[in-house]
């Protein structure tokens, strides 16, 4: 499965460029993701709203049509099927340029008698941005087009709120949530699914699952089935998924202040993260059948990133104590990795010289050797 992530602002998701014209025409496209908010309400009290839900995938008929009769007459091309051909040939790239197609359903949506009901639903779309430069001089001229499409990845980050002093109401025994898991379906559907801790473990009560702290790495590295009954009717409705099962998985969701932005300090540690696991997993693939010490280590190191999860989930701690705890986590992890990586790598070079040594002795070929990953450095 591709990633699925939520994040605010733009990012640019790939870019390429085609040469047409044995090389006099030029075209480039930079394509941006963003997730634009669908819809968001609060409901308190009881209170019911029915609202009027579009689905639409694809970009739109004006846009396809105005792209279509541009490119017929400047890029030499018949139409969009053509051009997808193009690049699909020259880039290796699939390129997305549906017509979009719309449905309307009517939903209703209704808060607890005594608490909130909290909607906020997004829907990740992509932008085009195409440009087009010719140098014959019989052909001169250039062009500028910005395309929207809509993609069928919808996410969730409703929440419910069982007490709202605003109701009147007498005050229920506290049963909300402790945190949240993010639901991943598909790769196109995603959601907010409360757990609380209970005893040695916690509680799904949406899900009417109860998972033990030592079963806590299986639910966050495993694919569930699950029945269409557990999603929201319009959740899938957006999503225009029409199956009775499906698959899907749980990842560890971590809430930010509304006015929180990703530092370069947070940057650099993910990419940390990404480099010692690529590494990792390279060490341990290429070493693990010869010497089986390392399939223990990484297994070791493995265990230490589920530990740390299930302490996240099972903690006490308040969402800004969550993310401190996890930014400082992170920075004590750095020079672990790096020392690892670095022992792996010493220990790995070591056990292939002695295992070339031996080969030599035997008169058996000897394999080239090894190529390690250097180490992880910090900026």
């Amino acid at each position: 499965m591709d990633s699925f992530e939520f994040f605010t602002g733009d990012r640019t998701a790939d870019s390429f460029q085609i040469e047409l014209h044995d090389g006099r025409a030029k075209l480039t496209c930079i394509i941006v993701e963003r997730w634009e908010e669908l819809f968001s309400r609060s409901l308190t009290c009881g209170a019911r709203n029915t609202r009027t839900i579009t689905q639409r995938f694809g970009i739109s008929s004006v846009e396809h049509e105005d792209l279509e009769a541009t490119i017929k007459g400047s890029l030499g091309l018949k139409g969009i099927a053509e051009l997808k051909s193009e690049v699909k040939g020259k880039t290796g790239r699939e390129l997305h340029l549906e017509e979009s197609r719309e449905v309307v359903e009517e939903f209703e949506f209704e808060a607890p008698v005594c608490g909130q009901l909290n909607l906020q639903v997004y829907q990740l779309k992509r932008i085009f941005k195409l440009s087009y430069s010719d140098s014959r001089f019989w052909h001169a001229g250039s062009w500028t087009k910005t395309l929207t499409e809509y993609t069928n990845r919808i996410n969730d980050l409703s929440k419910q709120v069982e007490n709202d002093p605003a109701c009147g109401c007498k005050r229920k025994p506290e049963s909300g949530s402790d945190g949240f898991l993010h639901l991943i379906v598909s790769n196109n559907l995603g959601m907010l699914v409360p757990y609380r801790r209970c005893g040695n473990g916690i509680e799904l009560p949406s899900l009417g699952l109860s998972i033990p702290s030592d079963k806590i790495d299986e639910v966050l590295f495993a694919n569930y089935v699950f029945r269409r009954e557990v999603f929201p009717s319009y959740l899938l409705f957006l999503a225009g998924e029409d199956g009775r099962n499906f698959t899907g998985r749980f990842a560890l969701y971590v809430e930010k202040d509304p006015t929180e932005e990703f530092s370069e300090k947070h940057r650099h540690q993910e990419e940390l993260a990404h480099s010692w696991k690529n590494l990792a997993l390279q060490q341990q693939e290429s070493l693990s059948e010869e010497h089986p010490v390392f399939t223990a280590a990484f297994y070791f190191l493995m265990g230490c990133g589920v530990s740390a999860l299930i302490g996240v989930l099972l903690a006490p701690k308040s969402g800004k104590e969550t993310r401190e705890y996890l930014t400082r986590m992170a920075e004590e992890g750095r020079d672990y990795a790096q020392r690892k990586a670095r022992e792996l790598r010493e220990r790995a070079d070591a056990l292939l010289i002695e295992s070339q040594e031996k080969q030599t002795a035997a008169g058996k070929p000897v394999k080239a050797p090894l190529k390690t990953t250097g180490e992880v450095k910090s900026k």
